[in-house]
């Protein structure tokens, strides 16, 4: 699987390598999935920083092409009540 980190998912400055480390560590967990393919995952980087991750398949390529459009640490999340 190769992955392409869309500009939107470098807002909170989280880089590449620390993005794609994350989606492959064993902490990445599937917290929502779309009809269109897109998920939301929940993972720890190699810093140990949590981070909350958009994913969804490339339109081109979507066997071996993933998209990432969303990447923010968990911890800028307000908590609900």
């Amino acid at each position: 699987m190769r992955y392409k980190v869309s500009r939107s998912a470098r807002r909170h400055r989280i880089g590449n390598a620390h993005i794609i480390a994350a989606l492959q560590s064993e902490t990445a967990t599937v917290v929502e999935q779309r009809d269109n393919g897109a998920q939301l995952i929940i993972a720890t980087d190699d810093r140990g920083v949590e981070l909350e991750i958009g994913i969804r398949p490339s339109i081109e390529d979507p066997a071996d092409l993933a998209i990432i459009f969303h990447c923010m640490p968990t911890h800028y999340r307000k908590e609900q009540s």
